[in-house]
């Protein structure tokens, strides 16, 4: 019996403030805090192998994953990054369930106007000491450090945003290059929809390493996600997003979609 599934990181960039301020290469400014609760739903009947072929899988696999993300404001300059997320796996009978890679890192603004923002991020993926040994598990049970250069820029209805960045690991699995583009439309103070697509692209640098009995995990997978959201407001300082991601094209990875819900706080 032989599938492959691989389980999707993803950071959420999330909105500070409707007039100027969206996403990560703004973080925070001194002393303020965004915390924000996720709920995720991923469904996948389909995978795409190392040549890009769509095949059936042998099991329905479903992921449900609650997250916690926060930004705190260090300074002017440097925002502090967080994220922790419980997930759940399940696929033919099997099923995983457990606290996956905890992911912390920083925001450095490099140049700032009113309207737009140069900025460098660095994430480190730290191994909570789930097993890899199981048909289903939680992740790659590696250390990582990525580095991300980060672009926005605001208009009076929405903004543009662009990433590029290169995630490293040791040995096992590849290192991958990711990227996204955001864009997001302001329908009024209230209400906004959010557009982002985002490629993962291992490089295939990284060795083969065979896990439990007849499982071997490919050492990268290649991915093109696109992601839409509407944004409400609940009250002052309180919004909920609601949106959708799907699998467009991938090598060694699930066609799967994934239903999602954020609570997002500003203090």
């Amino acid at each position: 019996m032989f599938f492959r599934i691989i389980f999707l990181l993803g950071l959420a960039f999330l909105w500070c403030d409707v007039s100027l301020v969206f996403s990560s290469p703004w973080g925070r400014e001194k002393g303020e805090v965004f915390i924000s609760p996720q709920f995720f739903y991923y469904r996948a009947t389909h995978y795409w192998d190392k040549s890009g072929e769509r095949k059936a899988m042998d099991c329905t696999f479903e992921k449900l994953e609650n997250t916690l993300y926060s930004e705190w404001g260090f300074s002017s300059s440097t925002t502090v990054v967080s994220k922790v997320s419980y997930q759940s796996l399940s696929c033919g009978g099997r099923n995983t369930s457990g606290v996956a890679d905890l992911e912390l890192g920083l925001i450095r603004k490099l140049r700032k106007t009113d309207r737009s923002v140069w900025s460098i991020q660095l994430l480190s993926i730290i191994p909570t000491g789930y097993s890899i040994k199981k048909k289903l598990r939680l992740g790659y049970n590696r250390p990582g450090l990525e580095i991300y250069l980060l672009r926005g820029q605001s208009f009076d209805n929405g903004f543009l945003e662009f990433g590029l960045g290169y995630r490293f690991y040791k040995g096992y699995p590849s290192d991958q290059i990711r990227s996204y583009f955001k864009f997001g439309h302001y329908f009024n103070d209230r209400l906004m929809f959010l557009g982002n697509f985002e490629l993962h692209y291992g490089v295939n640098n990284g060795k083969k390493l065979n896990i439990g009995e007849n499982i071997t995990l490919e050492p990268y997978y290649r991915l093109i996600q696109a992601d839409f959201s509407l944004s409400f407001e609940v009250q002052k300082n309180i919004m909920l997003n609601l949106g959708v991601i799907k699998a467009i094209w991938g090598r060694n990875t699930g066609d799967g979609v994934n239903f999602y819900g954020q609570i997002w706080f500003f203090f």
